[in-house]
């Protein structure tokens, strides 16, 4: 993942680019809901209790989607954790989610994420995350415990010392057929 300047990403931020942080992810995830049906302080269940997802292409749309999922049925085993109390929030930049599969399909995956209680925010960034607080650009300050940042990819730099083919950002160059 390449992270931006975001005041308190570098040490906040949880990245979802290898195997090893998927399931760091999901222990997470697990953990808040532990968290949030133990403590008695009605701030942190909150902030235990909503996860903040930035980055709308394919990583941050089916990391959310899987783990709202996860979550969800994992509520049964919480007996004061009900789904309707957590609370995902995916945040993209550009006025789209997943731009790889057109605008029709980006749009039939805002309706199905938001028939699912997800609250999508477009043409919207992540100014900050210090304190155990996402800060978006729209003025919305989420108290989380939890901020997956899955912006900004970048090719792995070892493919600039290959003789592969290279797009300008560095990419292999590949037709519809690999």
């Amino acid at each position: 993942s390449r992270t931006l300047p975001v005041p308190g990403l570098a040490e906040h931020g949880i990245g979802f680019k290898t195997v090893e942080e998927a399931i760091g992810l999901r222990n997470h995830v697990l953990e808040q809901l532990d968290i949030a049906s133990s403590t008695r302080d009605p701030a942190l269940r909150d902030a235990a209790l909503t996860f903040v997802f930035v980055g709308g292409g394919y990583a941050g749309v089916e990391a959310l989607a899987e783990l709202e999922d996860m979550a969800r049925y994992a509520t049964r085993y919480h007996h004061n954790v009900k789904p309707e109390d957590l609370r995902w929030v995916l945040v993209e930049a550009a006025g789209r989610i997943l731009p790889e599969v057109g605008d029709e399909m980006g749009g039939y995956a805002i309706r199905e994420l938001r028939g699912r209680n997800v609250d999508v925010r477009l043409n919207t960034r992540l100014d900050g995350c210090e304190d155990r607080v996402a800060v978006l650009s729209d003025g919305t300050r989420l108290p989380t415990r939890t901020v997956v940042w899955t912006a900004g990819v970048k090719p792995a730099p070892v493919l600039a010392a290959t003789d592969l083919p290279l797009d300008e950002r560095g990419r292999i160059r590949c037709t519809a057929h690999l």
